[in-house]
Formats: structure tokens, C-alpha cells, sequence
């Protein structure tokens, strides 16, 4: 029998260990055993009140859909209970539910998010979602924001960094810093034309303060190729090679060589690539001349 997570009521919390522990919680016609690590679920409810009420003006306040604010950034609603089965996100997201609630499955581990909650979706994982109207309102709302690749100025994860997964914990701690970053990069998404950018700017404030956090780890999970592409675009013309950028992640040449081979990469390409991506916004920019290292200089190996 495996355990769950539960969210417990005001009344519940009041109740020592002694008491919860017998306790058997019935689901349907299933039935599991009631593991749980006491909260009191009253710490963080000013924060998520303070949350909602600075992010009431994204409110969709209108039926079922969703709805662009930005790239990579949108809203979406319901207006009655729907479940949608085996989901995968194509990118990590980070989201607050506006209005509701939502239950996220992994297996038959089950994650219950209130409204003014911050969360974290993996991507590529199988999920069940749940979400759930208001009985007030009648909807349900959340705001999502997909995570493609890191922002500019946030590195990747050393191999110390990086911990052991948390699978099926997707509730973020709240914190009045993160309440603020997220406020602070909600409130760009109409400020435009700078909007993309100045909301990148404030995503990667949201990630640095997210860095030591076992449930944000999904927002930094990067493929081989893509955390070589993060070293090298910090420096374009520099020398690169191998042996360097694998000292910068924390394994060896051979093993980075291995991993760029199994996604079908090589570091030869990657680095051409941002080169190339260089000179061509150094252009669009209107620079002069921007000057790449030819390949007999040796810098691909």
C-alpha cells in the first residue's frame, strides 16, 4: 500500500501525531494509508492572499480557453471540473492558481494546489491534472508560464547542486521574495513592446531565488547540448573546447563527448551555432564586424 500526500484541514492540523497516525484516509473504492509530514496550513496563507490579490487584474473572468499574454506565457480556464488524463508538458512550467484548485497525479500520488498556489510542472512526465472551479465562483484559472531553456544570467546546475528528485512534489514554499518576483513579472506581461524582455529579466529573478529548491528542479532540468550552448554563449569568440566546458559541468571530456552523441550533437556543431547566432544578432544590431575564430585554430575539439 502505498502512501500519499494530504493537504489537511484547519480542524485536522489541531490534531497531535498520536491521533493522525491510525488514521486510514478512503478514496473512491481504493484505500491508503495517511502519511503525512505536519504543517500548519495556515503559514502560508497571507502570502498566497497577497499573491492573488496582486495578480487579480491577469483574471480571464470569462468561460473555458486560454489566453497568450506573452511568449511562452498564458492563461487558461474552466468552467467545470475536468480531468485530463496522461498529460506532458512540452516545457517546465511554472504556474499560480488564480481561482480553484488543482489536483496533480503522478501515479497514485496526488498533490492538492488551493488558489494562490506556485507550482512546478516537469516536462516529458506523464501526469494526471485535475482542476476544479471554485464553488463560489464557477471557475477555475491559473496562470502558466513555460520555462524554454534557462534565462540569461541563470547557470545551470552543478552536479552538487543538482540533489536528489523529489517525484510528486510540485507545491512550491512560499516566500515573500518570491511573491514579489511574481508579481513583478506578471505585471510586465503588458508592457509592451519591452514586455518579452523586461519578462525574461524577471523570470530569471524567479529562477536564482528558486535555485536551492528541491521542487523547482524541474525548471532546471537541461539536456547535454543545451548546458554546453549556456557556457559557450557566454563567450562566443572565446577558445572553447571540450575538455574546458566539462570541467565547467563537472564530469570529463569523454563522458560529455558520449551524452552530446546519444542527443544526436556534437560540440563542433553547438559551437558553430552559437557563433553563428552571434554574428547575426551582432549584424541585426548594427555592429561593424564581429570576428569567429576559424576551425584550423583548433577551438572544436
Amino acid at each position: 500500500m502505498r502512501p500519499i500526500p494530504v493537504r489537511l484541514g484547519p480542524e485536522m492540523a489541531k490534531l497531535g501525531p498520536e491521533t493522525l497516525t491510525p488514521l486510514i484516509l478512503f478514496w473512491g473504492h481504493r484505500r491508503y494509508s495517511l502519511n503525512m509530514t505536519l504543517q500548519n496550513p495556515h503559514d502560508e496563507a497571507p502570502l498566497r492572499a497577497d499573491l492573488l490579490r496582486r495578480l487579480a487584474h491577469k483574471r480571464l473572468r470569462h468561460e473555458n480557453g486560454m489566453k497568450e499574454l506573452g511568449v511562452n506565457v498564458f492563461t487558461y480556464g474552466c468552467i467545470a471540473r475536468e480531468r485530463i488524463a496522461s498529460v506532458r508538458m512540452r516545457l517546465p512550467v511554472i504556474g499560480v492558481v488564480l481561482c480553484g484548485t488543482k489536483e496533480v497525479w503522478l501515479g497514485d500520488r496526488c498533490q492538492t494546489l488551493p488558489a494562490g498556489s506556485l507550482f512546478v510542472l516537469p516536462r516529458a512526465v506523464s501526469l494526471d491534472v485535475v482542476n476544479l472551479p471554485d464553488e463560489r465562483l464557477g471557475l477555475y484559472e491559473s496562470l502558466l508560464m513555460e520555462m524554454d531553456g534557462l534565462p540569461v544570467g541563470v547557470e545551470p546546475l552543478t552536479q552538487n547542486e543538482r540533489g536528489p528528485a523529489v517525484p510528486g512534489r510540485f507545491l512550491l514554499p512560499m516566500t515573500r521574495d518570491l511573491v514579489e518576483a511574481v508579481a513583478h513579472a506578471a505585471a510586465t506581461l503588458t508592457q509592451a513592446p519591452a514586455r518579452d524582455r523586461i519578462c525574461a529579466l524577471r523570470l530569471a529573478e524567479i529562477m536564482m531565488l528558486l535555485r536551492h529548491c528541491p521542487e523547482a528542479r524541474p525548471l532546471f532540468d537541461q539536456s547535454t547540448a543545451d548546458n554546453v550552448t549556456w557556457q559557450l554563449q557566454s563567450a562566443p569568440s572565446e577558445a572553447w573546447s571540450v575538455e574546458r566546458v566539462a570541467r565547467l559541468l563537472g564530469i570529463g571530456g569523454s563522458t560529455l563527448r558520449r551524452q552530446l552523441a546519444a542527443e544526436g550533437r556534437t560540440f563542433r556543431q553547438l559551437l558553430m551555432d552559437v557563433r553563428m547566432k552571434t554574428a547575426h544578432a551582432a549584424l541585426q544590431a548594427g555592429a561593424g564586424s564581429t570576428v569567429i575564430p576559424p576551425e584550423s585554430r583548433g577551438l572544436y575539439k
